[in-house]
């Protein structure tokens, strides 16, 4: 997903999530979506290694609007410009 507005700000919420039991399919190849939709990220949750890519990482996003059942793992290309310039420097301030 891209986010629409990909010079927006990037707030990251952190809400307690001991699980995420499903690797929810991406809104990007979701059949109920038309391709070439934009959502907007509310927030990165995790991130984790890729399970079909050792070299690659997936970030999980919260998307606007969209209750957290409907977090889906995002690969790094799905992400708008300034999403993970975000998530980045807040794990530096937990660091």
């Amino acid at each position: 997903m891209h986010d629409s507005n990909e010079d927006s700000l990037f707030v990251p919420k952190y809400e307690p999530m001991d699980t995420f039991e499903e690797d929810v399919m991406s809104r990007a190849t979701s059949s109920d979506e038309d391709e070439g939709d934009e959502f907007e990220v509310e927030a990165v949750l995790a991130e984790r290694q890729d399970p079909d890519d050792p070299h690659a990482t997936q970030y999980l996003i919260q998307w606007e609007n969209y209750p957290m059942d409907q977090c889906t793992w995002e690969p790094l290309q799905n992400l708008g410009k300034g999403v993970l310039e975000g998530w980045e420097e807040a794990k530096a301030e937990i660091e």
